[in-house]
């Protein structure tokens, strides 16, 4: 059986997600490298000082960036809840923090029903962008101009191919869904 702490803590995940914010450019997933600590591997995250947990914040003001729901459909992200991304108010920017469900199997909702994600993570994960959450010009850009193959060198070390065939399925159905709006 699973514990919280080994599945939460995947560091292909984790690193993986970080990875994919480079190449879109996003600039919203702390540096997150692999660490060895003793005879364990795990992932590093950059500590974002002064940055407020997104619980902290009057509800209307957690609202996720389009950038953040981006990546979160991207890499099927089916934990990102307001205690795991933060607002760090020098820059006015959200950032991306416990990456550890992402880049996923398709077997991922039978794990998570045993765990108290909420219902709203898991319905955003089951349609694609409602029209106020349609992401800008420049990110359909981004998103349609990078190459399978830069994804596929840049994570082949970090997830298993058959994860990174899975993301790049995503993309595609991501970029039909997205086409629609910018023809």
């Amino acid at each position: 059986p699973y514990n919280i702490l080994s599945i939460s803590s995947n560091v292909g995940s984790e690193v993986g997600t970080y990875i994919i914010d480079k190449i879109l450019d996003l600039h919203i997933v702390p540096v997150t490298v692999k660490k060895k600590y003793k005879d364990n591997e795990g992932s590093a995250q950059y500590f974002v000082k002064d940055a407020i947990v997104a619980s902290k914040l009057k509800e209307k003001e957690r609202k996720k960036p389009k950038e953040m729901l981006l990546l979160d459909y991207f890499i099927k992200n089916v934990d990102r809840h307001a205690g795991n991304y933060m607002y760090l108010q020098s820059i006015q920017k959200f950032i991306a923090i416990d990456n550890g469900w992402a880049i996923r199997g398709n077997n991922i909702f039978s794990r998570v029903k045993r765990f108290f994600i909420d219902k709203r993570t898991r319905s955003e994960m089951k349609r694609l962008f409602e029209k106020e959450e349609i992401p800008d010009h420049r990110l359909f850009n981004t998103l349609n101009s990078i190459p399978d193959q830069v994804f596929q060198k840049a994570l082949r070390k970090t997830i298993p191919n058959s994860a990174i065939m899975k993301l790049l399925e995503r993309r595609k159905k991501i970029l039909r869904s997205l086409s629609k709006f910018y023809q």
